[in-house]
């Protein structure tokens, strides 16, 4: 039965493959001076009897995972990657002894005693305003659409009665054309 791993400065790359959560025995993992990249797997969590985690110089970034209920867990040295965001403030994170996290610049705080700058609060409005302009939108192009709607219906009425207005006149013409010659077949006055 494996107890720990240590493939420190190995010349590993990659990422860290999210099956290393199955070796449920593990006590210390230490993966240090490699070149793995991406995140740290979420399988990770899943060993709980770790004690010792060791994923210093490498070029994980994103941000890290709880590793709240890993309740052995005395040591991790996450320092020199690319990690960001706020850190967790549970599990191991209460002990900034056993904690390290230099060399990442874009990690904040989640206890102060671990010496990280404040998170920044950035309340992302943006799903709101995204949603907001998305409304606006559609209520402009149904209000165009209605009002070009609008504005053939006042043409095609105005030709219309335009047309009739012509058939009008026309019909006007011939039938008083019609009276006349009948009036003068009558009186006896000859057709014009």
């Amino acid at each position: 039965m494996v107890q720990g791993l240590d493939f420190s400065k190995s010349k590993l790359s990659g990422l860290i493959p999210p099956t290393i959560g199955e070796c449920s025995n593990l006590l210390y993992l230490d993966l240090s001076k490699n070149s793995f990249q991406g995140h740290i797997p979420t399988s990770l969590p899943d060993l709980k009897g770790l004690e010792y985690i060791d994923l210093s110089s490498n070029n994980l970034s994103g941000s890290i995972p709880s590793l709240g209920n890993l309740q052995y867990l005395q040591l991790l040295n996450l320092s020199e990657n690319k990690l960001q965001g706020e850190v967790p403030s549970q599990g191991v994170f209460l002990n900034a002894s056993g904690v390290f996290l230099d060399g990442n610049p874009e990690l904040c705080r989640g206890i102060a005693d671990l010496g990280l700058p404040k998170c920044t609060i950035t309340r992302s409005h943006s799903g709101r305003s995204q949603g907001l302009l998305i409304a606006i939108s559609a209520a402009t192009i149904v209000t165009l659409t209605v009002f070009v709607f609008l504005v053939m219906l006042f043409l095609k009425r105005k030709r219309t009665r335009r047309q009739s207005s012509t058939e009008t006149e026309n019909e006007d013409s011939k039938n008083l054309e019609a009276f006349e010659g009948n009036l003068s077949r009558v009186s006896g006055r000859p057709d014009r």
